[in-house]
């Protein structure tokens, strides 16, 4: 178990860190915002093979960030907080695959209005928002987020249930547990009272990324 219990606090501690700072990297060349939609795509059409390259890595960082509360969800077995946990895990799983799904349609959203882009170009008009490419690049945008939406407000219920499944089974620091509730009612709550293409939506990122690195620094601490 001491092998599981270092693979899985490597893996909650750094992967949520890389995630983040290739999520960064890849925006950077961003100019546009995320409510101004085909703007948006446009940029992302611009950007179309680092938006691809950057959603398969950012995607592999989530995969193995996510895996780690595998370990978390082991630790509960057979105590008064397994049942919760059991639960939480479910959603936070939930959560990976809407990730995944999201990520795949920006990488698609960003090929399609490439292509349209590129059309527009061969036809004399570089900047035209017309192009089929670019409308299809658009909706699929526009998809991504409405995944997003619903993974981020049902998913982070996850962390809320495992938070909870500590404080009662009391096998875990409860500092984790906090970060877990108050994380995953940033994300369940105030996901559709901010926006999910809202510049504020960084608050609820970022408070993820914290609260899985310290999680993952508490679960090389815990003594098993």
């Amino acid at each position: 178990m001491g092998s599981e219990k270092n693979i899985a606090a490597i893996s909650l501690f750094l992967a949520p860190i890389l995630m983040f700072s290739t999520f960064l990297i890849l925006l950077s060349g961003v100019d546009a915002q995320a409510s101004d939609i085909i703007a948006f795509t446009m940029t992302l059409g611009e950007n179309s093979s680092n938006v691809g390259t950057g959603m398969v890595i950012v995607t592999i960082f989530m995969g193995i960030m996510f895996s780690g509360f595998g370990y978390v969800r082991s630790t509960m077995a057979g105590g008064s907080g397994a049942g919760l946990a059991n639960m939480g895990f479910f959603l936070i799983f939930g959560l990976f695959a809407a990730f995944v799904v999201e990520n795949s349609l920006w990488a698609a959203a960003a090929d399609s209005a490439a292509t349209g882009m590129a059309a527009a170009a061969a036809a004399g008009d570089p900047n035209a928002a017309g192009p089929m490419g670019v409308s299809t690049g658009a909706t699929l945008f526009v998809a991504s987020q409405g995944v997003g939406t619903i993974g981020t407000i049902t998913g982070f219920l996850g962390f809320i249930l495992i938070g909870l499944s500590m404080i009662i089974q009391k096998n875990w620091n409860i500092i984790v547990a906090i970060l877990l509730i108050i994380t995953g009612l940033l994300g369940t709550v105030g996901t559709p009272i901010i926006g999910y293409d809202s510049d504020t939506m960084f608050i609820v990122w970022v408070s993820m990324m914290v609260t899985i690195s310290v999680t993952g620094v508490f679960t090389y601490l815990r003594e098993e």
